[in-house]
Protein backbone atom coordinates (compact mmCIF):
# COMPACT_ATOMS: atom_id res chain seq x y z
CA UNK A 1 0.00 0.00 0.00
CA UNK A 2 2.97 2.38 0.79
CA UNK A 3 4.74 1.56 -2.78
CA UNK A 4 1.52 2.42 -4.15
CA UNK A 5 1.00 5.65 -1.92
CA UNK A 6 -1.98 4.43 -0.30
CA UNK A 7 -2.01 5.51 3.47
CA UNK A 8 -2.99 1.78 5.62
CA UNK A 9 -3.72 1.25 9.31
CA UNK A 10 -3.49 -2.61 10.33
CA UNK A 11 -6.67 -3.88 12.36
CA UNK A 12 -5.87 -5.37 15.92
CA UNK A 13 -6.10 -9.11 15.89
CA UNK A 14 -8.31 -10.81 17.89
CA UNK A 15 -6.84 -12.17 21.09
CA UNK A 16 -8.94 -15.37 20.28
CA UNK A 17 -9.17 -17.68 17.85
CA UNK A 18 -12.25 -17.77 15.37
CA UNK A 19 -14.80 -20.18 16.61
CA UNK A 20 -18.15 -21.85 15.03
CA UNK A 21 -20.83 -20.45 16.04
CA UNK A 22 -23.07 -22.83 18.06
CA UNK A 23 -26.62 -22.52 17.86
CA UNK A 24 -27.86 -24.65 20.68
CA UNK A 25 -26.61 -26.03 23.96
CA UNK A 26 -28.04 -22.95 26.36
CA UNK A 27 -27.78 -23.71 30.01
CA UNK A 28 -30.94 -22.74 32.40
CA UNK A 29 -28.04 -20.47 34.73
CA UNK A 30 -26.44 -18.98 31.91
CA UNK A 31 -29.91 -18.33 30.00
CA UNK A 32 -31.24 -16.62 33.87
CA UNK A 33 -28.25 -14.60 33.82
CA UNK A 34 -27.96 -13.29 30.01
CA UNK A 35 -30.75 -14.95 27.99
CA UNK A 36 -28.49 -15.46 24.34
CA UNK A 37 -27.19 -12.60 24.91
CA UNK A 38 -28.69 -10.93 21.60
CA UNK A 39 -27.40 -7.79 22.22
CA UNK A 40 -23.62 -8.68 22.61
CA UNK A 41 -24.15 -10.49 19.53
CA UNK A 42 -25.41 -7.67 17.35
CA UNK A 43 -23.45 -4.52 18.81
CA UNK A 44 -21.88 -2.80 16.16
CA UNK A 45 -18.14 -3.13 16.36
CA UNK A 46 -16.16 -0.44 17.64
CA UNK A 47 -14.77 1.92 15.33
CA UNK A 48 -11.18 1.13 14.08
CA UNK A 49 -8.54 3.10 13.13
CA UNK A 50 -9.14 2.23 9.68
CA UNK A 51 -12.48 3.92 10.02
CA UNK A 52 -11.20 6.85 11.00
CA UNK A 53 -8.31 6.88 8.33
CA UNK A 54 -11.26 6.75 5.71
CA UNK A 55 -13.75 8.98 6.92
CA UNK A 56 -11.62 11.94 6.41
CA UNK A 57 -11.03 10.73 2.78
CA UNK A 58 -13.15 11.81 -0.12
CA UNK A 59 -15.42 9.26 -2.27
CA UNK A 60 -13.05 8.89 -5.14
CA UNK A 61 -10.24 8.57 -2.63
CA UNK A 62 -11.75 5.90 -1.08
CA UNK A 63 -12.91 3.94 -4.23
CA UNK A 64 -9.01 4.10 -5.27
CA UNK A 65 -8.08 2.97 -1.59
CA UNK A 66 -10.43 0.07 -1.93
CA UNK A 67 -9.30 -1.08 -5.40
CA UNK A 68 -5.23 -0.47 -4.49
CA UNK A 69 -6.07 -3.30 -1.69
CA UNK A 70 -8.59 -5.26 -3.28
CA UNK A 71 -8.15 -5.14 -6.46
CA UNK A 72 -10.82 -3.37 -9.05
CA UNK A 73 -14.27 -4.92 -8.39
CA UNK A 74 -16.19 -5.67 -11.85
CA UNK A 75 -17.00 -8.65 -13.70
CA UNK A 76 -14.31 -8.35 -15.87
CA UNK A 77 -11.86 -7.51 -12.73
CA UNK A 78 -8.82 -10.02 -12.99
CA UNK A 79 -10.32 -12.94 -10.99
CA UNK A 80 -9.65 -16.89 -10.37
CA UNK A 81 -11.81 -19.63 -9.00
CA UNK A 82 -11.58 -23.22 -7.51
CA UNK A 83 -14.27 -25.46 -7.25
CA UNK A 84 -14.21 -26.63 -3.27
CA UNK A 85 -14.57 -30.96 -2.75
CA UNK A 86 -18.24 -30.07 -2.05
CA UNK A 87 -18.31 -28.56 -5.42
CA UNK A 88 -19.10 -25.51 -4.51
CA UNK A 89 -17.19 -22.76 -6.82
CA UNK A 90 -15.25 -20.20 -5.22
CA UNK A 91 -12.99 -16.81 -6.28
CA UNK A 92 -10.82 -13.97 -5.64
CA UNK A 93 -9.03 -11.23 -7.44
CA UNK A 94 -5.84 -11.90 -8.40
CA UNK A 95 -4.80 -8.40 -8.17
CA UNK A 96 -4.32 -5.65 -5.35
CA UNK A 97 -2.29 -6.01 -1.95
CA UNK A 98 -4.49 -8.93 -0.98
CA UNK A 99 -4.06 -10.84 -3.38
CA UNK A 100 0.26 -9.96 -3.22
CA UNK A 101 -0.03 -10.51 0.23
CA UNK A 102 -1.82 -14.26 -0.23
CA UNK A 103 0.18 -15.12 -3.04
CA UNK A 104 3.64 -14.49 -0.38
CA UNK A 105 1.98 -16.59 2.15
CA UNK A 106 0.27 -19.44 0.18
CA UNK A 107 2.47 -19.47 -2.74
CA UNK A 108 -1.16 -18.66 -5.02
CA UNK A 109 -4.51 -17.59 -4.86
CA UNK A 110 -5.38 -20.64 -5.67
CA UNK A 111 -4.11 -22.30 -2.47
CA UNK A 112 -5.23 -19.42 -0.23
CA UNK A 113 -9.07 -20.60 -1.24
CA UNK A 114 -8.13 -23.82 -0.89
CA UNK A 115 -6.37 -23.51 2.39
CA UNK A 116 -8.73 -21.00 3.85
CA UNK A 117 -12.24 -21.78 1.97
CA UNK A 118 -12.21 -25.31 2.53
CA UNK A 119 -11.26 -25.56 5.92
CA UNK A 120 -13.80 -22.84 6.93
CA UNK A 121 -16.77 -24.53 5.50
CA UNK A 122 -15.94 -27.97 5.78
CA UNK A 123 -17.21 -28.16 9.70
CA UNK A 124 -20.37 -26.42 8.42
CA UNK A 125 -21.21 -28.27 5.04
CA UNK A 126 -21.38 -32.06 7.07
CA UNK A 127 -23.20 -30.56 9.85
CA UNK A 128 -26.26 -28.97 7.41
CA UNK A 129 -26.12 -32.60 6.22
CA UNK A 130 -26.36 -33.78 9.65
CA UNK A 131 -29.56 -31.21 10.18
CA UNK A 132 -31.29 -33.12 7.83
CA UNK A 133 -30.76 -36.50 9.16
CA UNK A 134 -34.43 -38.13 9.90
CA UNK A 135 -33.18 -38.82 13.35
CA UNK A 136 -32.01 -35.20 13.45
CA UNK A 137 -35.67 -34.08 12.82
CA UNK A 138 -37.09 -36.37 15.27
CA UNK A 139 -35.30 -34.82 17.92
CA UNK A 140 -36.07 -31.21 16.81
CA UNK A 141 -39.53 -32.10 16.67
CA UNK A 142 -39.67 -33.41 20.46
CA UNK A 143 -37.90 -30.11 21.54
CA UNK A 144 -40.24 -27.87 19.12
CA UNK A 145 -43.49 -29.85 21.61
CA UNK A 146 -41.94 -29.34 24.71
CA UNK A 147 -41.31 -25.84 23.79
CA UNK A 148 -45.28 -25.12 22.07
CA UNK A 149 -46.10 -26.69 25.84
CA UNK A 150 -44.17 -23.44 27.34
CA UNK A 151 -46.33 -21.39 25.13
CA UNK A 152 -43.10 -21.03 22.38
CA UNK A 153 -45.31 -22.86 19.28
CA UNK A 154 -43.81 -22.82 16.04
CA UNK A 155 -40.35 -23.21 16.44
CA UNK A 156 -38.26 -25.70 14.45
CA UNK A 157 -34.81 -25.54 17.09
CA UNK A 158 -33.11 -24.35 18.97
CA UNK A 159 -31.51 -22.00 16.67
CA UNK A 160 -34.88 -20.35 15.35
CA UNK A 161 -35.65 -19.30 19.03
CA UNK A 162 -32.48 -17.16 18.88
CA UNK A 163 -33.67 -16.04 15.88
CA UNK A 164 -36.98 -15.30 17.59
CA UNK A 165 -35.39 -13.79 20.48
CA UNK A 166 -33.69 -11.60 17.88
CA UNK A 167 -36.67 -10.39 16.48
CA UNK A 168 -37.55 -8.78 19.87
CA UNK A 169 -35.61 -6.27 19.51
CA UNK A 170 -36.84 -4.51 16.64
CA UNK A 171 -40.33 -4.28 18.05
CA UNK A 172 -40.22 -3.28 21.10
CA UNK A 173 -37.51 -1.13 23.34
CA UNK A 174 -34.45 -2.64 25.11
CA UNK A 175 -36.02 -3.58 28.40
CA UNK A 176 -39.01 -5.56 27.25
CA UNK A 177 -37.05 -7.38 24.95
CA UNK A 178 -34.59 -8.50 27.01
CA UNK A 179 -37.09 -9.90 29.48
CA UNK A 180 -38.62 -11.70 26.41
CA UNK A 181 -35.29 -13.42 25.43
CA UNK A 182 -34.80 -14.03 28.69
CA UNK A 183 -37.95 -16.16 29.22
CA UNK A 184 -37.48 -17.81 25.31
CA UNK A 185 -33.70 -18.46 26.58
CA UNK A 186 -35.08 -20.33 29.91
CA UNK A 187 -37.89 -22.72 28.14
CA UNK A 188 -35.43 -23.88 25.56
CA UNK A 189 -32.55 -24.60 28.13
CA UNK A 190 -35.16 -26.30 30.15
CA UNK A 191 -36.53 -28.45 26.95
CA UNK A 192 -32.68 -29.05 26.01
CA UNK A 193 -32.59 -30.88 29.01
CA UNK A 194 -35.42 -32.22 29.64
CA UNK A 195 -34.95 -33.82 25.90
CA UNK A 196 -31.69 -34.34 26.20
CA UNK A 197 -31.00 -32.62 23.56
CA UNK A 198 -27.39 -31.84 23.51
CA UNK A 199 -25.81 -35.46 23.96
CA UNK A 200 -28.45 -36.96 21.30
CA UNK A 201 -27.39 -34.26 19.12
CA UNK A 202 -23.32 -34.18 19.46
CA UNK A 203 -23.77 -37.90 18.56
CA UNK A 204 -25.61 -37.16 15.47
CA UNK A 205 -23.25 -34.49 14.70
CA UNK A 206 -20.13 -36.70 15.42
CA UNK A 207 -21.03 -39.59 13.28
CA UNK A 208 -21.49 -37.08 10.63
CA UNK A 209 -18.15 -35.75 10.94
CA UNK A 210 -16.33 -39.02 11.64
CA UNK A 211 -17.97 -39.83 7.77
CA UNK A 212 -16.40 -36.67 6.05
CA UNK A 213 -13.10 -36.79 7.66
CA UNK A 214 -13.04 -40.71 6.37
CA UNK A 215 -14.42 -39.31 3.06
CA UNK A 216 -11.88 -36.83 2.17
CA UNK A 217 -8.83 -37.61 3.60
CA UNK A 218 -6.62 -36.26 0.74
CA UNK A 219 -8.71 -33.21 0.72
CA UNK A 220 -7.61 -32.53 4.30
CA UNK A 221 -4.06 -33.67 4.21
CA UNK A 222 -3.62 -31.66 1.34
CA UNK A 223 -5.21 -28.40 3.09
CA UNK A 224 -2.84 -29.59 6.19
CA UNK A 225 -0.01 -29.14 3.82
CA UNK A 226 -0.69 -26.10 2.79
CA UNK A 227 -1.30 -24.31 5.63
CA UNK A 228 2.18 -25.71 6.80
CA UNK A 229 3.57 -24.20 4.24
CA UNK A 230 2.17 -20.85 4.77
CA UNK A 231 3.45 -20.59 8.33
CA UNK A 232 6.73 -21.27 7.05
CA UNK A 233 6.89 -18.63 4.70
CA UNK A 234 5.09 -16.44 7.22
CA UNK A 235 7.62 -16.71 9.36
CA UNK A 236 10.50 -16.51 6.96
CA UNK A 237 8.46 -12.71 6.09
CA UNK A 238 8.30 -11.86 9.51
CA UNK A 239 12.00 -12.39 10.46
CA UNK A 240 13.22 -10.40 7.70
Amino acid sequence: MRQAGQPYVKLPLSADPPAFEIRYGITEEAARRKGYEIRKRTAPPDPSPLDALLKKMSPEAVKKWGETLGGPGGKEAPNVSVTMPNGDEVGAPTTGCDAEARTALWGSVEHWLLGQRFGSDFREGLISRAEKDPAMRALNVEWSQCMAAKSFADLESPAKAMDLAASFYEKGDETTAFTREVDLAIADAQCENDTDYVRKRRILEDRYLAAGMGGYETEIAATRELNRGALVRARTLLAS
